[in-house]
């Protein structure tokens, strides 16, 4: 009976074997109650996988391991294995043989690589005798040198590592020899996992290897997975950033430049709470959380599978940048769930030339940059600081929910969501176009707006007409049918206007020092940069308002001041004195109702019509001194109604007396015989006086009489 061995053959440990039990499984890990301990290896979990002879056959199973069981590169749930056989376990390659045929990685193979093979077909025919010899002679030695090992055939040999000349990368970081401490994951997604002594790299043999997709016992895996540079790098002038990548499955990739104004730290995401107590606790890993002001890269789409291919990028760095770092994601493509996977290799950033792949619109003494080509993202700058720090996409809820879990982790470029992006100046600045349809979110400092920014929304102004009018609004927010965003800081302004009204949201919290407006696109967004003109009328109608003021034309003037406020808000200390003066007219105003007011209650407690009248004359004296402004009429309506309705009741009052003594004279000169007199006073009560219903009661009483014969 076959008796089966399972042996170290590359990693810590190197020989260090174990004999399968046959009636039994074998479990390898780190805990030392497991039949084969693999402490050695910190990626190696407590109890990692098993093999086991089910009905004759020999079984690799995974048991849930943090870092997975690996079978020629992909992570396995169990899969049958047989003699010569290699599998993964963390940084260890195992090796399963039947000891009575040996192990294959220790036989002398006098096999030929196909690489020496075709270099010996130009040789003499003596040489390749003299060279077969030698191979004879050392047992098989030279050729097992050439091979990287294992029962699957001959190997290749070990390719050279990349050298480039001005990598700014540390050796270790750009080709992925040793450890690869200094890429760090994400927050969320996937991991790219440290691989080394296999033949999947580009060259050497360490490299970087995401799983994507399928997923375990059904479940799907994740849909994206990203690693970042740990170690920012500080630039000035152009840099060239290239990465050899290949593929498996429909998978999309990228290679970006992450641009900070300030160095980036690393951080911790605290785990060791949640595991407290386990065992098996997963390693606590340094995240990448810091927020980068603007990315440039190629763009996110799928590449040809099998082969290495090299992602090159080339840019300026932005205005403002001082530090980068190189980031590479990779995400399914829309509603895949198969499996796929990423492999990464032999990175490097080098200095470029000036000039290459960056544009500059310049308005004035404002300037729009953008990265090239296809225009993946902007930056408006007004020397020495920006206005707008960056401008990315979001993909709308739902539409791609791998794509946009990486959005909320790293800005995803314009043109990772939008096709025919294209930049054309304007007098005011530029207008965005493209196809497609995405969210941008607006990236802005939060020191530029301390004070506030503006929603030029719909305001009513009366019951049938609405104006668009600028409201100043701060922190997060969320509001309907605006024609557009505007913020400034001094001499920094900037306007976004979209192509129709709609609804922009502002947050405030998601990343530390920035604030984001949100504006779905669709097809064209203005962005306006110079306010010479609105400036010049900001100040034109300030000026114009105060001359009215002094004048003692309150009215005109209240509208003027109320014009700067909603319609050119760009110049803040005209913004600031308009908003001042107008709320020093208004609060006269207040005081002077007030009076009208004391007057009136004065007045209704002792019940003098002329002292009501005296009131109206009052209140119609405000409404002539500010024009009969609306807000001024609106103001003083209730203490008119107040006084209205008072002179009406004392009026009517006044009205009853005045007919009932009239009435009682009338039935006097009607009893002294002077009919005639009588009926002429009784025509002038029953016409001009008989307006309540007590009057009409008494005319009708004095007719019936002097009808009477």
């Amino acid at each position: 009976m076959a008796k089966f061995v399972v042996q170290i053959v590359e990693g810590p440990s190197q020989g260090k074997r174990q004999i399968l039990p046959s009636h039994e499984a074998l479990v390898l890990g780190r805990k030392p109650e497991c039949g084969f301990v693999l402490a050695e290896d910190d990626k190696v979990s407590g109890r990692h996988c098993e093999l086991a002879f089910e009905k004759g056959i020999l079984i690799l199973r995974d048991l849930g391991s943090t870092n997975g069981t690996r079978v020629d590169g992909k992570k396995i749930t169990e899969i049958p294995i047989s003699h010569g056989d290699r599998f993964m376990v963390g940084r260890l390659m195992l090796e399963v043989f039947d000891e009575d045929l040996g192990s294959p990685s220790q036989q002398m193979s006098m096999e030929i690589d196909r690489d020496l093979l075709e270099k010996s077909k130009k040789r003499s025919p003596m040489a390749l005798l003299v060279l077969l010899l030698i191979v004879a002679a050392a047992g098989g030695g030279w050729f097992f040198l050439l091979r990287e090992g294992g029962g699957a055939g001959p190997r290749k040999r070990e390719k050279a590592v990349i050298v480039v000349p001005g990598n700014k990368l540390d050796v270790a970081a750009g080709n992925l020899e040793q450890d690869a401490s200094h890429w760090i994951p994400l927050v969320e997604g996937g991991e790219f996992q440290v691989m080394t002594g296999s033949s999947g790299a580009h060259s050497g043999k360490g490299y970087l290897l995401a799983d994507l997709g399928g997923g375990e016992k059904g479940s799907l895996g994740p849909g994206f997975a990203g690693t970042v540079l740990g170690d920012p790098i500080p630039v000035q002038g152009a840099l060239t950033a290239k990465a050899w990548v290949r593929t498996q499955g429909r998978v999309r990739v990228a290679l970006r430049m992450l641009f900070f104004d300030e160095k980036p730290e690393r951080s911790r995401p605290g785990m060791a709470e949640e595991y407290e107590g386990e065992e098996d606790a997963p390693v606590e890993k340094e995240r990448f959380q810091s927020w980068p002001g603007l990315v440039v890269g190629t763009r996110l789409e799928e590449i040809a599978g099998g082969d290495y291919q090299a992602l090159e990028v080339t840019s300026q760095v932005p205005p403002g940048a001082e530090w980068v770092c190189l980031a590479f994601v990779a995400v399914l493509a829309p509603g895949v769930t198969d499996e796929a996977d990423v492999r990464l290799d032999d990175l490097s950033l080098v200095s470029a030339d000036a000039g290459t792949q960056g544009s500059v619109i310049a308005i004035k003494v404002r300037q729009l940059w953008s990265s090239s080509p296809g225009i993946m993202n902007l930056r408006a700058d007004s020397p020495p600081e920006e206005t707008l720090s960056s401008l990315r996409v979001l993909p709308a809820e739902g539409s791609d929910p791998a794509l946009e879990a990486l959005g909320r982790l790293l800005p995803l470029p314009l043109t990772d969501l939008l096709q025919g992006v294209t930049l054309e100046k304007t007098d005011r600045g530029a207008t965005l176009k493209a196809e497609g349809k995405a969210i941008l979110v607006a990236q802005v400092g939060r020191d530029l707006l301390e004070g506030g920014y503006f929603f030029r929304t719909q305001v009513p102004v009366s019951e049938d007409k609405q104006i668009l009018a600028y409201q100043r609004r701060s922190g997060a927010q969320e509001t309907d049918n605006c024609a557009s965003v505007y913020w400034q800081g001094g001499n920094r302004r900037l306007e976004l206007v979209p192509a129709r009204l709609q609804t922009i949201r502002v947050q405030t919290g998601n990343h530390p020092g920035w604030v984001e407006f949100y504006l779905p696109f669709a097809q064209s967004m203005d962005i306006h940069l110079d306010f010479e003109v609105d400036v010049r009328q900001s100040q034109s109608l300030l000026s114009r308002a105060l001359d009215a003021e002094r004048k003692g034309d309150l009215g005109k003037a209240l509208d003027l001041y109320q014009e700067v406020i909603q319609t050119r808000p760009f110049h803040e200390p005209s913004l600031t004195q308009a908003q001042t003066r107008r709320s020093k007219l208004l609060a006269g105003v207040r005081d002077r109702i007030e009076v009208v007011d004391l007057r009136f209650q004065e007045a209704s407690e002792l019940g003098y019509i002329g002292l009501l009248q005296d009131v109206l004359k009052i209140a119609r004296k405000i409404e002539v001194d500010y024009n009969h402004h609306p807000q001024i009429l609106a103001a003083l309506s209730n203490v008119r109604s107040k006084v209205d309705a008072q002179l009406a009741s004392l009026q009517k009052a006044s009205i009853e007396t005045r007919a009932e003594n009239l009435l009682e004279k009338v039935l006097a000169l009607h009893k002294d015989g002077k009919p005639a007199l009588a009926k002429l006073i009784f025509t002038f009560v029953e016409t001009r006086l008989a307006n309540t219903d007590q009057v009409k009661t008494h005319v009708a009483a004095v007719r019936e009489l002097l009808n009477k014969k």
